[in-house]
């Protein structure tokens, strides 16, 4: 139940009229609530108070109007300044990081600030009136006005200023790496300090005997999957679930989901039960699937690399923060894909990231599209020296020394310049050293001087 609040309120949270909806809805309530205020403590005891609005009907009906046009304008400025970013920021960065600009809470407070401010002006000057029989003019409601229309204006200015720094790729991918490393921390809480290795964490454990499969009623990415509800499930039933997907893999309408053993346990009712420990949507989150957040921040430098944007600068910052994020994981507490339940049965068989797939994703394609680039090349070999800095186990420096290995093949093949394979060449020295591995090892990954291709 948790997890399927959680994603429904990160679903809510990327559209970007979510906050502007409830601001307007409050401008609405305020607007109602002062004009009440003013009627019933009358204009004759506030009309000497400096700091109020004391014009007529006449001034009142101006004011407001003023400042709901000004309001609708700003909105409308704001629209279209928002709807620029986003094409910019797709257009250089890749689509996958429009989400964290719309649901960017700054943003929707902004917008929803001149909206909400707009909506109250407009009824504070329906409440105004100038009748022989009957003048009401809500002084307090139109000082509101006035004040919500200077704090509209300091809110502007700072989205401009905003704005400005979102479009900057420095700030996008620090923004993406951010919501990554706070994925990590929420997922796996306990930080170790130190390599969180234990052994048989790369290994993948074969399908159960005689099972009956849980198929997914929908087509779409996995989103969450309620554990401990699903670790109940299973130890009331007295059964083992596997799961079939990971958090974040895409499934298809009636292909398994999970698989449930044994067959004699398994009911319909059962099966209905453990489909409703999923929640499936139509994008991945970063929130339960921090593999995604590495995903968006490779994206950045593989744009980057692309011919239409030839950007390597760009590329070696996202291998800095690529670097950071392997660096968090390795040194977190992974839970066990074995999941028991209170008595120490085994109830699921979970399908975790693990650090191998964790640094393929974080340095395969930036290698294989930057492996040109001595400058890529050099910070592909930075981030795996930092990176063995953080891991002792064996294990894990076998699959860094596998990196560096694939590094070097394709710098020989890419890299023409003697000066700059040399240049290389000292990096790897490097790389290998920190891994632990001898000079004898190293001459193995050396790029000849002479250029391969």
């Amino acid at each position: 139940m948790i997890e399927t609040l959680k994603a429904w309120w990160q679903e809510l949270r990327s559209q970007i009229l979510f906050i502007p909806g409830l601001l307007v809805f409050f401008g609405m309530g305020l607007a109602v609530a002062m004009v009440e205020i003013d009627r019933s403590v009358g204009a004759e005891p506030i009309r000497g108070i400096p700091w109020l609005f004391g014009g007529g009907a006449s001034g009142a009906r101006d004011v407001l109007a003023t400042i709901a046009t000004a309001m609708a304008q700003l909105a409308g400025i704001t629209f279209s300044v928002t709807i620029v970013a986003l094409a910019l920021r797709s257009q250089q960065f890749g689509p996958r990081l429009l989400r964290n600009f719309t649901r960017d809470t700054a943003n929707q407070v902004v917008l929803g600030t001149f909206l909400g401010t707009f909506v109250y002006a407009l009824l504070v000057l329906r409440s105004v009136r100038d009748l022989e029989d009957a003048t009401f003019v809500p002084l307090l409601a139109i000082t509101g006005a006035i004040l919500l229309a200077l704090v509209s204006l300091g809110f502007f200015i700072f989205f401009i200023d905003k704005i400005v720094d979102s479009i900057q790729a420095t700030s996008i991918i620090a923004q993406a790496a951010e919501e990554t490393h706070a994925a990590i921390d929420s997922l796996f809480p306990e930080s170790l300090g130190e390599d969180g290795y234990t052994e048989g964490d790369e290994l993948e454990h074969p399908p159960l005997a005689d099972a009956v499969p849980v198929l997914s009623r929908e087509t779409g990415y996995i989103q969450t999957l309620a554990n401990k509800k699903l670790i109940e499930l299973a130890s009331k039933a007295d059964i083992v679930v596997r799961m079939e997907a990971p958090i974040g893999g895409f499934i298809v309408k009636g292909t398994p989901l999970a698989s449930v053993s044994p067959r004699s346990r398994v009911d319909e009712k059962l099966l209905s039960k453990i489909w409703k420990t999923y929640q499936i949507g139509r994008h991945r989150s970063v929130t339960s699937d921090p593999e995604f957040g590495i995903r968006q921040v490779v994206d950045v430098a593989v744009k980057a690399l692309s011919p239409s944007m030839n950007d390597p600068t760009t590329a070696v910052t996202t291998t800095e923060y690529v670097g950071a994020l392997v660096i968090d994981f390795a040194t977190r507490s992974i839970p066990s894909n074995l999941r028991m339940d209170y008595r120490g049965t085994l109830r699921v068989i979970a399908i975790g990231p693990t650090f191998r797939q964790v640094a393929d994703l974080a340095f395969d394609q930036i290698r294989e599209y930057g492996s040109d680039s001595v400058a890529v090349v050099l910070a592909l070999l930075d981030s795996i020296i930092r990176v063995a800095g953080a891991v002792r186990a064996e294990p894990r420096k076998e699959i860094l020394v596998s990196h560096v290995w694939k590094i070097s093949r394709a710098a020989a093949k890419a890299i023409p310049d003697p000066v700059d394979r040399e240049a290389v060449n000292r990096r790897l020295r490097l790389a290998m050293e920190s891994l632990g591995r001898g000079e004898s090892d190293a001459m193995h990954y050396l790029l000849p001087l002479k250029h391969e291709g």
